[in-house]
């Protein structure tokens, strides 16, 4: 899911959130953010929505034919 690592660094990035503040908000650890982040983490849906609203977003989901 390297899409979804991307779109969490922008949307840390465009809220000046540091991997320490989400981390905290999260319950998590500096290093987990940091693993998340690093596109080698399994994310769950429901673990990309948990982060994804800590950072005051929401997921949508688009299902569509391959290219």
């Amino acid at each position: 899911m390297t899409e979804a690592s991307e779109m969490i660094a922008r949307l840390m990035a465009e809220r000046n959130v540091s991997r320490a503040d989400l981390a905290r908000k999260l319950n998590k650890s500096r290093a987990w953010v940091t693993q998340l982040l690093s596109g080698k983490a399994n994310v769950t849906i429901r673990t990309l929505g948990e982060v994804v609203y800590a950072l005051g977003a929401e997921v949508k989901l688009n299902a569509q034919p391959p290219v």
